[in-house]
C-alpha cells in the first residue's frame, strides 16, 4: 500500500469503521483504534483465531488511523516527513542511512534471539544509554488460552530477555499504548511494518503519544499468522492445543543451518514435543497458511516507517550458519551512529552492504 502517488483523502468518508474494516478483510488486529479503552478488553480473537477489534466502538480519526485504511497516509508519505534527508532510497526499501549483515559479539544477545541479536541489543542499547525509559515488546503470557503472547514494558536487559526470539503469533498494542500515555517517559517500541505504521498514525491524532515514542523498532515480516497456526502444530505433535503452555517457533541449534526451523512446544503437564518445519503440512512460510488476508495487501516488508529495521539474512553463506545473521536497515541518524560506534568498538560483527543485498 505504500505507493508514491497515493494521498491521504481530503475528505474523509463518515461511513469507514472498525466495523467495516474487519468485514472487508483489512483489519491486522494492531489495536491501535482501541488504545483509548486503556486495558486490551477491547480486542478479542474471532473464530479464525485472529485479533478484531469491538466492531461496536467508534473511534474518533479511526479513518486515517487504521494502518490498511484507504484514507491514512501511506508509508511512502510517513517515512518522507521522518527520513526525508536520508542518504539513500530504493523503492523496495525505502529511505535509510546504512544497511548491514551480521551479528552481536557480546554478551548472549546472539544465542539468546532466533538470528543474529540485533533488535534485542538496539532495544538494550537504547535503556543502557538512557536514550529511553522503556521498551514495548512482544512476551510470553502465562495460563491465558490462545493468547499464548502479549506486550509488555521492559524498563531493564533482564525483563527484555524475556522478550528475545520470534513470535509468529497475534497480538496487539492497546493496552502498552494506553500505558505509555498513562505515565510519563521516552518509549521504544518493538514491532512488525504495519504496527509500526500504525503508532506513527496514532501519534499524529495524539500529541502525548508523539512526545513519548522515542524510537520504533521494526521486524521484517511476511505476513501475520492466526493462533490456528501453533494450534495445528499442536495437532500434528499429537497434542491439544489447550495442554500447551509455551510455544518456541524457532528452537535454535549451532550444528544446523539457520533456515532449518524446529517447533518446540512446553505442555501444561511439564513434558515437551518438537518438529521440524519441513515434517509439518504448514511448515512452508510461503504457502501462507493462517495468514490474514489484510497481509494480501501490504508491500511494506522491512518496515518502512522504523528507525531502526531487522531481519534475517537468508543469503549463503549466512543462512548456513546456525547462529544466526541478521540483515538491518537504519533510517534514524543517532542510531546509525550508536551502531557504527559499537562496530568500532568491536561489540557488533556488522558488514555494510547495499539495498541489491
Amino acid at each position: 500500500m505504500s505507493s508514491p502517488e497515493r494521498t491521504a483523502s481530503a475528505s474523509v468518508s463518515p461511513m469507514l469503521s472498525p466495523r467495516r474494516m474487519v468485514k472487508s478483510g483489512l483489519c491486522i488486529g494492531c489495536g491501535t483504534c482501541m488504545a483509548e479503552s486503556g486495558d486490551g478488553a477491547a480486542m478479542h480473537l474471532d473464530r479464525y483465531g485472529q485479533l478484531k477489534p469491538d466492531r461496536s466502538h467508534s473511534t474518533a480519526g479511526f479513518a486515517e488511523l487504521c494502518p490498511f485504511s484507504p484514507h491514512a497516509r501511506s508509508e511512502d508519505q510517513i517515512a518522507l516527513a521522518r527520513f526525508g534527508s536520508a542518504r539513500f532510497y530504493d523503492s523496495r526499501i525505502g529511505r535509510f542511512e546504512a544497511a548491514y549483515v551480521g551479528h552481536v559479539l557480546e554478551g548472549s544477545f546472539r544465542v539468546d534471539g532466533s538470528s543474529g541479536g540485533m533488535a534485542s541489543w538496539t532495544a538494550a542499547e537504547l535503556l543502557r544509554r538512557k536514550l529511553v525509559d522503556a521498551v514495548a515488546h512482544v512476551v510470553p503470557r502465562e495460563g491465558d488460552g490462545e493468547r499464548l503472547f502479549h506486550y509488555q514494558l521492559s524498563r531493564t536487559a533482564e525483563d527484555l530477555r524475556k522478550g528475545a526470539k520470534s513470535r509468529y503469533h497475534p497480538v496487539e498494542l492497546s493496552g502498552v499504548v494506553a500505558e505509555m500515555k498513562r505515565h510519563p517517559g521516552r518509549y521504544a517500541v518493538v514491532g512488525i511494518p504495519c504496527f509500526i505504521k500504525a503508532l506513527h498514525l496514532l501519534s499524529l491524532q495524539d500529541r502525548v503519544l508523539r512526545e513519548r515514542l522515542a524510537f520504533t523498532l521494526g521486524l521484517f515480516c511476511g505476513h501475520m499468522k492466526s493462533t490456528r497456526f501453533v494450534e495445528s502444530f499442536a495437532w500434528q505433535m499429537g497434542t491439544d492445543m489447550n495442554a500447551v503452555a509455551g510455544v518456541d517457533y524457532r528452537l535454535k541449534d549451532p550444528r544446523r543451518p539457520a533456515n532449518w526451523y524446529t517447533a518446540h512446544l512446553r505442555l501444561k503437564d511439564g513434558s515437551t514435543r518438537s518438529k521440524d518445519w519441513w515434517h509439518l503440512v504448514d511448515g512452508d512460510w510461503g504457502a501462507g497458511f493462517f495468514q490474514n488476508s489484510a497481509c494480501n495487501f501490504c508491500d511494506d516488508v522491512v518496515a518502512e516507517t522504523a528507525d531502526i529495521s531487522f531481519g534475517d539474512a537468508w543469503v549463503e553463506p549466512y543462512s548456513s550458519d546456525g547462529l544466526g545473521t541478521n540483515v538491518v536497515i537504519v533510517r534514524s541518524p543517532l542510531l546509525q551512529a550508536l551502531v557504527a560506534g559499537a562496530v568500532k568498538e568491536g561489540r557488533l560483527e556488522l558488514r555494510e552492504v547495499d539495498s541489491d543485498f
